[in-house]
């Protein structure tokens, strides 16, 4: 008899258990991705009133902007964004260019599993530190990848593998190693670009040239005025 009651107990327990479980299938789970690539479930759409928009991606939002662009149109108006802003910064639109490519392949929609945006994939925290308001908005997300190469130009001196070594996996990694970090996806990364750009220098060829070229010549009375050629001595 006592067994019996024990089973009708746990009959009750398990019935009662489905049907709670029932009532939590009914609800509407939305999964999203969080900026550090993390997964977050919530019984709700709208959840801007606890995160900042752009930490927040739908996970079919995100499947659909992992596909590659494939729209020449969009791709030539991005080239053409990366190659006034790159000039604007002394950069080499070629680099800049390599780099979107490796990266999204200049597609302004695109997301890495790792939470990375965008036409240079910038992650939330580098576009804040770079001033991106925007980071799908590509002519923001390129400024905001121009001016980080700028700085780790400045920051490595050039060195065309450490700057994309740090651009990869993050200056402090780079400072950690002290040199490219024996990371097997930041080497095929640099790997990958090197393929693509196979020059030395990140700056600006045109603006390094001009700045060459040009020269003093002092006139008759005095006076200096400055050319790009060279005048024969009177």
């Amino acid at each position: 008899m006592l067994y019996k009651k024990y089973f009708w107990g746990l009959l009750v327990c398990c019935f009662s258990f489905l049907a709670n479980g029932s009532i939590l299938e009914a609800q509407k789970i939305v999964k999203f991705i969080g900026k550090d690539g993390s997964r977050i479930f919530a019984n709700s759409d709208d959840l801007n009133q606890f995160f900042n928009s752009q930490q927040l991606l739908k996970s079919d939002q995100k499947k659909k902007y992992l596909r590659r662009s494939t729209n020449k149109n969009l791709s030539n108006s991005v080239s053409k964004l990366i190659d006034q802003i790159a000039t604007q910064y002394d950069i080499d639109p070629e680099f800049v260019n390599a780099v979107a490519r490796v990266e999204s392949n200049l597609n302004p929609s695109a997301v890495s599993p790792k939470g990375a945006l965008g036409v240079m994939q910038l992650l939330p925290s580098t576009a804040d530190r770079f001033g991106v308001h925007d980071i799908y908005d590509p002519k923001q997300n390129i400024e905001g990848g121009v001016r980080y190469l700028k700085f780790l130009g400045n920051m490595f001196s050039g060195n065309l593998p450490l700057v994309l070594a740090a651009y990869n996996a993050g200056e402090n990694a780079v400072k950690r190693f002290n040199g490219v970090p024996p990371y097997k996806e930041t080497q095929n990364y640099i790997h990958k670009i090197q393929q693509l750009y196979k020059k030395d220098s990140i700056s600006s060829q045109k603006k390094n040239e001009l700045k060459l070229n040009i020269i003093s010549h002092q006139d008759s009375n005095g006076g200096v005025f400055y050319s790009n050629l060279e005048l024969d001595s009177q």
